[in-house]
């Protein structure tokens, strides 16, 4: 018989055609089997880089499940990379159409959408009403063809068991009536109690073998005593312990509130002192925020009166002089055969007097 193996997961696939014959050997009945000879017709493999690193899982099945698409270049090579495993897939197929054809058997290991090479499109190689279609029935490793190998060696053996003997009227055991020990049971115990000793028992114990267990269990039992007066101990010393800590650790929290009791008192007796400083404080800079405006007020008025003693001066000049025509309304100066400066209603002679008399009115 011709059997087909289909292994595909995570990238990889696997599919081998084996011819099935009979059995190379035949063991007895009891606890024996046989293994039918497979022989490898054709073969073939597949490894596909498509599985995400660290995340795990198909692009595809990342990009079904809906949010963002990934336009990384490893995300672009792994959709690539699943298109073209599809297609060899498909394309091997293909050329086993024949194999499968003859096939009475087609095992396949492919779960989710590692099956959709093998059985999706309108142009799958298989079909899942196929009847000849078989599920492995023990877990599988990576797809190999190695691994091929073993899934057709393991699916071709065949053991055999007899069914166990069902027991006889006389081997029935009435559960109302107690056992009594074998000389056998008995000498395995005695066997298992002297074997820290390296004493072969006998077929019956002496008495010297029953006085060293005697003594021995003796020792035991006040070795267990000990121990537990000792865990007694060392249970009453922690609780002592505890309890000296716990005491410990209210008198340091009542001597912390003593303190913050002592600092709340300096601090409320303190808060007067601070304040009469800071008021005194306060006042001196007040006291010299006001001289500093003082004196610049009198600055202000003494350039103010400069200017107006300027003032009068040129006016006083220009109307001496209106007969013998216009003149600069800064320095004075005759503006007969000149252009003169136009600013509002004065006039100058140079730019320079523009800029004095405009800095001698913004200062009046």
């Amino acid at each position: 018989a011709r059997w087909v193996v289909l292994l595909a997961s995570g990238g990889h696939f696997a599919g081998a055609v084996f011819q099935v014959g009979a059995s190379k050997a035949a063991k007895g009945r009891q606890g024996g089997g046989g293994e039918q000879g497979v022989q490898v017709l054709a073969h073939r493999t597949f490894h596909r880089y498509v599985i995400r690193a660290k995340a795990g899982g198909r692009q595809s099945t990342k990009d079904g499940a809906g949010g963002k698409k990934i336009k990384s270049a490893g995300s672009s090579l792994r959709r690539h990379n699943e298109a073209a495993l599809e297609r060899d897939i498909k394309e091997q197929m293909r050329a086993w159409a024949g194999h499968l054809q003859e096939a009475r058997l087609v095992f396949v290991h492919a779960l989710g959408v590692n099956g959709n090479p093998i059985f999706a499109g309108d142009d799958a190689p298989l079909h899942r009403s196929d009847p000849r279609l078989r599920k492995i029935p023990f877990l599988t490793r990576r797809p190999t063809f190695s691994e091929a190998q073993r899934v057709a060696s393991t699916l071709a053996q065949i053991k055999y068991e007899d069914p166990p003997a069902p027991p006889t009227q006389a081997g029935v055991l009435d559960a109302s009536v107690p056992p009594t020990p074998t000389r056998a049971a008995v000498d395995s115990v005695a066997a298992l109690t002297l074997k820290e000793k390296k004493i072969t028992a006998p077929s019956m114990l002496s008495e010297s073998d029953i006085q060293a267990a005697r003594e021995k269990a003796e020792k035991n039992a006040a070795k267990k005593a000990r121990d537990k007066a000792r865990k007694q101990e060392k249970k009453r010393l922690e609780t002592e312990a505890a309890a000296a800590q716990q005491a410990a650790q209210e008198l340091v929290r009542s001597e912390a509130a003593v303190i913050e009791v002592a600092q709340a008192c300096t601090q409320s007796t303190g808060s007067s002192v601070l304040e009469r400083l800071r008021a005194a404080k306060e006042d001196k800079l007040r006291a010299q925020a006001e001289k500093q405006a003082q004196g610049a007020r009198c600055a202000r008025e003494e350039r103010a009166a400069a200017a107006e003693r300027r003032l009068a001066a040129l006016k006083g000049n220009n109307a001496a002089g209106d007969s013998a025509g216009p003149r600069c309304d800064n320095c004075g100066q005759s503006l007969v055969g000149h252009t003169p400066f136009h600013r509002l209603q004065y006039m100058y002679c140079t730019t320079a007097c523009v800029r004095g008399h405009m800095q001698t009115l913004s200062e009046a």
